[in-house]
């Protein structure tokens, strides 16, 4: 089924839940070859029992890419796409290239993690003044579910993927829009294998060599940590030792730890809730009100905002 414009107004205006898409994957290896998740905090898996959709059986599955990775990764091609010239939309830039700046770069509304709404938009400049403060940055300020206008105008993606105006003048209370996508991969059937590790310093330095002392202060010619304690203020590391290893020298024992697993397929689920752009509201020429209408063909309302604001820092 190709899901185009046409379809999906005619969807928004019916009763439709939601399109969902559902794509069954297999490591870029083969059937069988082990995959890595990403890892959480203290080197853990996102690990969890579900329902197997094809069997009933409940199975021992891993999350392979998140929702909020998801959202990122549909963001990024979005942003290619419009560098490539294939997609017009509203874009927010915000550049740092001050001549101070040993690294200059630029963020985008695409590539920002909070958006619209994130700190170094808050805090950049728009013709010289705070862009929250702006007549076009203070957008979300007056935004709400009943009137979405101007966040569609200068920041639609927002409204898809979703926005909590948590760093603004508000905090907490700040304007929420839930997400309309939602989309994530999960493995089946996941057991989880083992990972070596080892190093071998063509040095031949012991790794329990030393001790190693820090250098009081440091040079171009010369490393910032010494084997002579008459020239330095303490021993290097968080021990009393000051091993070779603290300062990233000597071998390393191979080693054997928990790591990557295999999975009968992996599955991403990406759904469009048609519900949740339903509820949002689009009153046109200041008014108050909606027209029903303007609501359900909102992605073919015409541009009223400049298409590319540029926040300078």
């Amino acid at each position: 089924m190709n899901l185009d414009l046409q379809i999906l107004q005619s969807a928004v205006a019916s009763r439709t839940a939601a399109f969902r898409c559902v794509t069954d994957y297999q490591p870029a290896g083969g059937a069988g070859d082990k995959v890595f998740p990403p890892t959480y905090e203290g080197g853990r898996y996102a690990r969890e029992e579900r329902v197997n959709p094809d069997t009933g059986e409940i199975c021992q599955c891993v999350l392979l890419d998140s929702v909020q990775s998801q959202a990122n990764r549909m963001e990024l091609a979005l942003l290619e796409e419009h560098y490539a010239g294939k997609v017009e939309l509203p874009l927010l830039v915000t550049r740092f290239d001050q001549d101070e700046l040993h690294k200059k770069f630029t963020v985008t509304s695409l590539d920002a993690p909070h958006r619209i709404a994130d700190a170094l938009f808050r805090d950049s400049l728009l013709d010289g003044t705070i862009f929250r403060k702006s007549e076009t940055g203070n957008v979300l300020d007056h935004a709400s579910i009943g009137n979405a206008t101007r966040l569609f105008g200068l920041c639609p993606t927002a409204l898809l993927f979703g926005v909590w105006d948590s760093t603004g003048p508000r905090g907490g209370l700040g304007v929420k829009f839930q997400r309309a996508l939602v989309s994530e991969i999960i493995g089946y059937d996941a057991i989880i294998g083992k990972r070596t590790s080892s190093r071998i310093d063509p040095a031949s330095i012991r790794r329990e060599a030393g001790p190693i002392y820090e250098r009081p202060s440091q040079s171009d010619d010369q490393p910032p940590w010494t084997l002579d304690q008459s020239a330095g203020t303490r021993r290097r590391g968080r021990g009393a030792a000051g091993r070779a290893s603290d300062v990233n020298h000597g071998n390393i024992l191979p080693d054997i730890a928990d790591g990557g697993a295999t999975i009968s397929k992996a599955r991403q689920t990406t759904v469009l809730s048609l519900a949740v752009l339903r509820r949002l509201r689009f009153p046109l020429n200041g008014s108050s009100d909606s027209d029903r209408e303007t609501d359900q063909l909102a992605p073919k309302i015409k541009k009223t905002e400049p298409n590319r604001q540029d926040p300078n820092t």
